[in-house]
């Protein structure tokens, strides 16, 4: 019994080119070709944007906050650093999770603040009236 073999190729192409889909064949097979695909919790596509990634890690991480929403958050009995060390230890990995490859823009780098900032101040039971601008 033979076991089968995925095999998965990134193209793509410099920024000068348009993107042609490849044609590959094994045992005169021919692969089928897909835009995007999820490998390892991360989304990978044809295009070189890794806002589907960052989305996807961003709904991952605010699905691991509202789990812990009425277990943690909401009790007042719990202390911040006990609070602060489970954020770091389930939401911030799992939103860090290979990060390593991203090419950050400022839009993205904003949208992490966003939801660095509001998981904070639900954590630490500040309501969002209560900004103070930075100078």
């Amino acid at each position: 019994m033979m076991a089968q073999v995925w095999t998965v190729v990134f193209y793509q192409p410099a920024k000068c080119q348009n993107y042609t889909t490849p044609s590959i064949k094994t045992r005169n097979i021919e692969l089928k070709v897909i835009d995007k695909f999820c490998y390892l919790g991360s989304v990978h596509s044809s295009s070189t944007t890794v806002d589907d990634d960052i989305s996807s890690r961003l709904s991952k991480a605010n699905v691991a906050f509202g789990k812990l929403s009425k277990s943690l958050w909401r009790k007042h009995g719990i202390s911040i650093a006990t609070r602060m060390a489970v954020y770091r230890a389930v939401v911030l990995t799992s939103l860090s999770c290979s990060c390593e490859w991203w090419t950050l823009y400022c839009r993205h780098i904003r949208r992490l603040y966003q939801f660095r900032m509001r998981c904070l101040r639900k954590l630490a039971h500040i309501k969002w009236q209560e900004h103070i601008t930075e100078y």
